[in-house]
Order: structure tokens, then sequence, then C-alpha cells
């Protein structure tokens, strides 16, 4: 006996892939289309923190009952039958009409009115305001998908029971709050059990045990209602936010594939190998649609397009240009008056007229600026430090008055090259000992590494440079650890 497939619904992770671009829907799901998302470690992290903090949401409205159907179709049965209590906290609800299907992370009915709390491990500072708009007015791009997701979640809700009125609010982690216990963290174990990932709350976790709150929820309603009372783009024309929802989940119930419109954001397409496939291969749906909407071969992609252009942040205006090629700019595209690299060294544009034309100065694949290099080295002195620090920056502190997502330092390396040419592995400090914090262990370990003498020091500046420079404390104990670079 056959069993029916499952319902194409669309859901809100499917919503925020059409706004990036509809066609993408057609690629999802499909195991003949590469995904580089599925094999991003960075963004598995990520989801893996999501967890506890969902988990830690969920302990601040205790007494809620899970959905933990298998089925759509028993988790919206279980759903409705929960909904018809006067009041009832609701972990997973599960929503759906007109082929759109939503969870919500928790979902609060008092009477008449239901709050729906959509938890984010994204961080938040009340100075910042709920305003979660840009100085233009228009809401932040940065906090715009997370609005977006929470919309969705109120328009299927509103479509499947109106007669209720709805709340909604971003459950964030809050940056200025300080944990007032010790090893909250660790009252989040992450579990895994083959695909599925799952957290394992230590018994007797209560709020007395977490403390002061962690996370905030802050009231979206405004934003909401701008975003559903607004428009969506689909196929090149403005139509309502209800009609474009619509026409998405019609296309992709029926696995039709919505006609690409090539952008600058297809640089970050997740469904795109790194080259044009070979037969046999993964499918890439960034190369179908460009060979779709330029006509290309897969010649066409092997000197590069202008979404690989170094730093470049005209590119809309390349392809509204039908400058699709790396080989296709030219100086002017890049306001490049003079190719040939001054005594400073290469300029930005010189750089990426350099990428477009693949002739570098002096012939070769790379260009070494020599007479800039040495006079940057004979500025050093030897010997010459090289560090390089691991940190961790989780959402759950792990120790009392620490913020959510506060930088903590726990190891280095530490290498030295002498006048002489040699090489050594100088020291290093590891702190594994667990309940113990690391932060001034390792900055004693640090200052006493540096400390011999004036030798230059080397760092990765982006990295270890923010990490030594945020709390006060560490300015004034590496001040004195002589130059860097």
């Amino acid at each position: 006996m056959s069993t029916a497939p499952p319902p194409r619904y669309l859901t809100k992770s499917r919503f925020k892939l059409a706004l990036e671009c509809p066609t993408k829907l057609f690629y999802t799901g499909k195991a003949e289309f590469h995904n580089r998302a599925q094999e991003d470690a960075f963004l598995h992290a990520l989801a893996e923190g999501g967890f506890q903090v969902g988990a830690l949401a969920r302990l601040m409205y205790p007494g809620g009952v899970e959905v933990i159907d298998d089925s759509h179709a028993g988790q919206l049965a279980t759903t409705r039958e929960l909904l018809q209590r006067p009041e009832v906290t609701v972990y997973e609800a599960a929503l759906e009409a007109q082929g759109l299907f939503v969870r919500v992370d928790i979902l609060r009915k008092r009477g008449d009115e239901i709050e729906l709390i959509e938890v984010k491990a994204k961080s938040y500072h009340p100075k910042e305001g709920p305003d979660f708009r840009c100085a233009r007015g228009q809401l932040s791009s940065d906090m715009l998908p997370y609005l977006q997701d929470i919309a969705f979640q109120r328009y299927v809700a509103a479509l499947a029971f109106p007669a209720f009125r709805y709340r909604c609010f971003l459950m964030l982690a809050d940056k200025s709050a300080k944990s007032s216990v010790d090893g909250i963290n660790q009252r989040f174990r992450i579990k895994r059990a083959g695909p599925r990932t799952s957290v394992e709350v230590a018994p007797g976790t209560d709020s007395a045990q977490l403390g002061a709150p962690l996370l905030r929820a802050v009231p979206v309603d405004e934003h909401v209602d701008e975003i559903v009372g607004g428009e969506l783009v689909v196929l090149d024309r403005s139509v309502s936010f209800g009609e474009g929802v619509a026409l998405w989940a019609a296309a992709y119930r029926a696995d039709d594939r919505i006609s690409p419109r090539p952008s600058s954001m297809c640089a970050s397409c997740e469904f795109k190998t790194p080259t044009f496939p070979e037969p046999g291969q993964p499918r890439s749906g960034f190369h179908e649609c460009w060979a779709e909407s330029f006509g290309w071969q897969a010649t066409d992609f092997a000197g590069g397009t202008v979404l690989d252009l170094w730093n470049y942040r005209n590119k809309p205006k390349l392809l509204a240009a039908s400058v699709l090629k790396l080989s296709d700019v030219t100086p002017t595209h890049l306001s490049l008056a003079d190719c040939a690299p001054g005594p400073a060294g290469m300029s930005r544009a010189q750089r990426q007229w350099f990428q477009c034309s693949g002739q570098w100065p002096g012939g070769g694949e790379q260009f070494v600026n020599t007479a800039g290099l040495r006079a940057v080295m004979c500025a050093w002195r030897y010997p010459l430090h090289f560090i390089d620090f691991e940190t961790s920056a989780v959402a759950i502190p792990f120790r009392r008055g620490q913020h959510p997502y506060e930088t903590i330092a726990f190891q280095f390396s530490h290498h030295v090259m002498h006048a002489d040419g040699r090489v050594e592995h100088k020291s290093q400090f590891l702190e594994a000992r667990p309940g113990v914090d690391p932060t001034l262990p390792f900055l004693r370990a640090l200052r006493a590494a540096l400390s011999d003498d004036e030798g230059t020091v080397f760092r990765w500046a982006a990295h270890e440079k923010t990490v030594l420079q945020q709390p006060p404390r560490v300015r004034i104990l590496v001040a004195p650890i002589g130059p860097e670079l």
C-alpha cells in the first residue's frame, strides 16, 4: 500500500528562500542539486546555539505543551485541540492555511489574544531601541529577515484562526544583560542522534537556577504590520504581500520553476558549485539560471563573472548594463585613470582591473609590491613574534558576570622568528580546566610571552585586535607588550 507524498507547503524557511530568489523554490530539497548550506560547519554551529537559546526561552514561559507529532496532519490536529483551551502555552505550534505552513517557537493564548514569539539567537542591545531602522527610515537589512519571518507566521496564523487578535515578538539575546549565576551554558547540552540535534536541559533547571534573564521579548507589531501591508516583487512586478505569497505557494506546490532574474545576490547562492558541473556531478542552480538567462555555455563561465570581482560595490550597475564577464569590464567601469601601480602600491581599482584583465604588472599570475614590502620590513624589529588566538562567543554565558556573546579568549600559540632566520614555537597557552574563567590566566600568560624584548608583534588584526581591546582591563594588561603590526 503506497503512502501519499507529504504536502508541498510553503513553509517559513521556503518563504525566506523566495524572498532571496523565488527560483530557489525549485532547487530546495532536491538531492540532485548542490546545496552548500548543508555543508557549512559554521551555520551548523550557529544552529546549535539557536537550539540552546530556544530551550532557554521555553523556561521563560514554563508549563507549555510541545507539539511533537511526526506528521503535518498530527501537528495541526494537536495544535487545534490545544487552542480550544482558554489559556495555553504551546511550543512548536503548527498552523496551516491555503498551502502555507508554519511552526511557531512559542505561542501563548490568553482568551481571544495570541502571542507569537519567534526565538532567535541574534543579539540585541536595548540602547539600540526596538526601532530596527536605518538612518533612511527603512527597516534595517540586518533585522529584516527576522521581521519577515515573524510577519509570515502572523499572516498564516490570521488565515488559520481569524477570530483571534495577534501580538508578535522577537525573543533575542540581550547583550546588556549579565549572567548572575555560573554554569548556565552547561545546563543546555547539545545532543546529536544521526542528523537530528536536540538540547538536553539539566534536571532541576528553573528560573531560580537561571538567575537574571538573558533574553528579551521585543514587540514588533508595528514592523509586522508594515511588512504584511506592503508589497513583494514577483516576476518583476510589485504585488501585495498576500498575492506574492500565494504565487510562490502555487509554484512550489506544482513544482514549477519560476524564471530566474539574475542579480548580484547570485554571488551568495547556496545552489552554486565552484565550477560548471561535469556530467554526473550535482547540478548547479546558479549555472542553470545564468545559462538560461544569458544563453551561456560552460565555456562562458570559465573566466569568471562580475560577481567574482573583488571588493566592488557597483555590481548591480554592471549587470544592468549587460557587463557579465570579468573580461567585459573596462577601466572606465572601475573609474580607473592609471593602470600602473605607484610608489604606494596598488590601489583597489587597480587590483580589480588586473583581476579582470589577468595581466599583472611585471607578468606572471601575481604581483608583489617589492619596494613597498621592503620599506615596511625595514621597520620591523627582531625577534618577530607571531600570535594566534582561539576564542569563544556564545549566546548563553558560561560564567557569572558575562554578557551574551561576550568574547572569551582561552588559547593562544606563539611563534618567534629570529634575525638569523630561525623559527621556533616559543610558547603556548590553553585553559582547559572545567569551570575556570580563562580570561585572566590567558592575559597573564600572553603578557609574559611578549614582555621579554621589543620585537615586533604580528597578529591577525581583525580578530586579535578586537579581542584585546574589548574590555578596559585587557587594554591595561597588554599595552606594554611592545610594537605590533
